[in-house]
């Protein structure tokens, strides 16, 4: 009887030790996920940011590779003037 008793005792500790293991685990990995996901939600903030500046860039990239920008840069910083034009200087 004393025997049936503590095999009783030992199973019920063992089983309390391990649903305390098993809380404890699941709170470590609750803790885990939160900070996982602040951290995806602060990568995705981010993305958007860079993603927003890759476009702007794509655009002015666009806009400098046209005709209309390479000629009013030339005009600007090389003095070129174009065909039948003649350039007027003052005194």
């Amino acid at each position: 009887m004393e025997n049936k008793n503590s095999t009783k005792t030992l199973i019920t500790v063992s089983a309390v030790i391990f649903f305390c293991l098993l809380v404890c685990a699941l709170v470590i990995n609750l803790i885990k996920y939160a900070n996982v996901t602040t951290k995806e939600k602060q990568l995705q903030a981010k993305l958007n940011e860079l993603n927003a500046i890759v476009e702007r860039n794509d655009e002015e990239i666009a806009y400098k590779s046209t005709d209309e920008y390479i000629e009013k840069y030339v005009r600007d910083y090389m003095n070129m003037i174009g065909k039948d034009e003649i350039a007027f200087t003052g005194k």
